[in-house]
């Protein structure tokens, strides 16, 4: 529940960076092509139809665009360098990954991609304990430490975990 709260303004200033990079960058819906109806859901698309293949491979993605940078503060341009170094990085493995043929070296090429971003989260929390250490916020720092922790070591399945002995009325 600690995590969540403390990477929440996190993704929140993604979530309006991105919205913003892509109303600007949009294409008219005019200039889409048009593409034959496809039924269920990506999942569901069967494989051996090259039209539905076609078709998917036409579909337009999100075009990277340079992440706007606001008047930066020491602690912004250091989470801009972060997300701007993960952003490279996962552009380059998606076009290594729209090359490939292979459907398990897909699925390793993607798990990849997934680490890169979970990297890129824990450098996010790396730069804001540093500069919470650097303010002089011990608290909040060890806070962000302890998340690190949780992602880059998580705690075993079946760890037993402290809880308090039962009383003799809890008991019966």
């Amino acid at each position: 529940m600690r995590l969540r709260a403390l990477l929440a303004p996190c993704f929140t200033i993604a979530l309006f960076v991105t919205a913003a990079a892509a109303t600007e960058n949009a294409p008219s819906p005019s200039a889409l092509p048009a593409l034959p109806a496809l039924s269920g859901t990506p999942a569901q698309v069967p494989l051996d139809d090259p039209a539905a293949l076609r078709a998917l491979e036409a579909l337009p993605l999100p075009r990277t665009v340079a992440r706007p940078r606001p008047a930066a503060t020491p602690l912004l341009a250091d989470l801009f360098d972060v997300l701007d170094r993960q952003d490279a990085a996962v552009a380059a493995l998606q076009t290594e990954l729209a090359r490939i043929a292979d459907p398990m070296a897909a699925l390793a090429l993607q798990r990849r991609i997934e680490k890169a971003k979970q990297d890129a989260e824990i450098d996010v929390l790396r730069v804001q304990a540093r500069h919470a250490r650097a303010a002089g916020k011990a608290a909040l720092a060890a806070q962000l430490d302890a998340a690190i922790g949780e992602l880059t070591a998580p705690r075993a399945v079946n760890e037993p975990v402290a809880r308090p002995a039962p009383t003799r009325d809890e008991a019966r």
